[in-house]
């Protein structure tokens, strides 16, 4: 199942307390993901999530997940058609001399490597499952959030004074400071 939840920051905080305010808010949703709670965080954007381990067991299914250009994906969900999106991308690398190893088997690193390399429209035309994910954009400084057409799995988000906060559960909302 997994869980994601996080927020940004529009002005300076204590890290160390948003962090703490993360690690309460992911583990508000561990029941989602029980093998592994993560988080992921810059000064701004604090990323968590709640692995349920399915397609890759290892730790190079991991969330959040980091590309090596920075970019930052936590998803909760399956890609059904993940080796054809895959293959998609391997085409790409070979056509544009792309030298990219894949880490892992999972899912996860499929859709972070297309949205990186064939872009997020692209991705979204051709990805088929159940999903809800958060992707930071390192370069642009943006945060996407997604989920999937027929709305399958859960994406809550509200807007405070200086916060944008989502999870896959309104109670990792409520635990956010400023939520009441």
């Amino acid at each position: 199942m997994c869980g994601l939840t996080g927020f940004i920051s529009l002005n300076d905080i204590n890290k160390y307390s948003a962090i703490e305010n993360l690690k309460e808010m992911v583990s508000s949703i561990s029941h989602r993901g029980p093998d592994e709670n993560n988080i992921w965080t810059n000064n701004k954007v604090f990323l968590g999530h709640s692995r349920l381990s399915i397609i890759d067991l290892s730790e190079t299914g991991r969330q959040p997940m980091v590309s090596k250009r920075g970019n930052v994906l936590v998803f909760n969900g399956e890609i059904i058609n993940y080796q054809e999106v895959k293959s998609v991308v391997n085409h790409h690398f070979s056509k544009n001399n792309i030298v990219e190893k894949w880490v892992g088997r999972s899912d996860t690193e499929v859709l972070l490597k297309s949205i990186e390399y064939l872009g997020i429209e692209h991705t979204l035309k051709i990805i088929d499952g159940m999903f809800a994910f958060a992707y930071w954009n390192n370069d642009k400084k943006k945060l996407y959030l997604f989920r999937d057409r027929a709305g399958e799995k859960p994406l809550y988000y509200c807007f405070l004074k200086n916060y944008f906060v989502f999870g896959s559960e309104l109670k990792s909302i409520k635990c956010f400071k400023s939520v009441d």
